[in-house]
């Protein structure tokens, strides 16, 4: 399927992706890291075929696993995210500061 959105035929890679992840989410469920990547994966052929909508969904729909996945599964990602974003913030008033 990558092949052929690569070549421009997304309509056959839809195809192919559509497929995908139907299975994936039959062999791993909806909330597995691999599903979440087809979930993308299709997405990404839907905004060429000019479907914004429908892989708008797909989209929020991987983000959610991954997301999930990180929280839970590396819980000091979530802390370093966190401080990262204190710094911006920090940064951020710094400079309104001056």
């Amino acid at each position: 399927a990558m092949v052929l959105q690569y070549l421009g035929d997304y309509e056959r890679a839809k195809e192919l992706l559509e497929k995908a992840m139907v299975s994936a989410e039959k062999n791993f469920g909806p909330d597995h890291p691999t599903t979440a990547v087809t979930y993308s994966n299709l997405a990404m052929v839907l905004q060429y075929l000019g479907d914004y909508e429908r892989a708008k969904e797909l989209l929020e729909k991987a983000m959610e696993v991954f997301w999930s996945k990180l929280v839970t599964e590396l819980p000091d990602f979530k802390n370093a995210l966190r401080n990262l974003l204190r710094q911006m913030l920090a940064q951020l008033e710094d400079q309104e500061g001056e």
